[in-house]
């Protein structure tokens, strides 16, 4: 069983597999693992879907070697980093995700990380059904591991807190 470490907490293999058919449901991409997303183009255009995102002239070269990657990747954290400012109360670090272990290595570990705050980013957009109810396609235990990862990481808010 592969165990990812993030935030303090474990991720099991099942949490992991969960996030990424989430992603297989809303980007129609055939990935089966999170190394396959390295390269940051699936994650921009889920971000892309996002009402309220400002990906402006976000535009990533189309190259595969690993400096060029990692400046995509770097475009995509600065543009995330902004719209969680912006527009949500949850703090983005955009430091906490080693992108450059992404860029050289594909480190499974830190595309969950950027994965999760792409989720994290969706699943409180203004159009949130458009990322929500996908989940309900899911198996009922993905379904739950997603609802934890929402919970855990305080990504819907009650509006007693608003």
């Amino acid at each position: 069983m592969c165990l990812l470490v993030y935030n303090r907490r474990m991720y099991k293999e099942e949490v992991q597999q969960s996030l990424l058919a989430w992603v297989r449901t809303t980007q129609a991409t055939s990935a089966k693992s999170f190394s396959e997303l390295w390269d940051g183009r699936i994650l921009l255009e889920l971000l892309r879907k996002i009402a309220n995102f400002q990906a402006g002239e976000l535009e990533l070269i189309d190259e595969l070697e690993p400096k060029i990657v990692l400046a995509n990747l770097k475009r995509i954290s600065k543009a995330l980093a902004a719209h969680y400012d912006k527009h949500l109360r949850n703090k983005y670090d955009p430091e906490f995700v080693d992108l450059l272990s992404i860029a050289q290595n594909r480190n499974p570990l830190e595309i969950f990380k950027l994965t999760l705050q792409v989720f994290g980013a969706c699943v409180q957009a203004p159009n949130k059904p458009d990322f929500i109810n996908p989940i309900i396609k899911l198996k009922e235990e993905e379904q739950q591991h997603l609802m934890t990862l929402i919970k855990e990481h305080n990504f819907i808010h009650s509006s007693s807190q608003q």
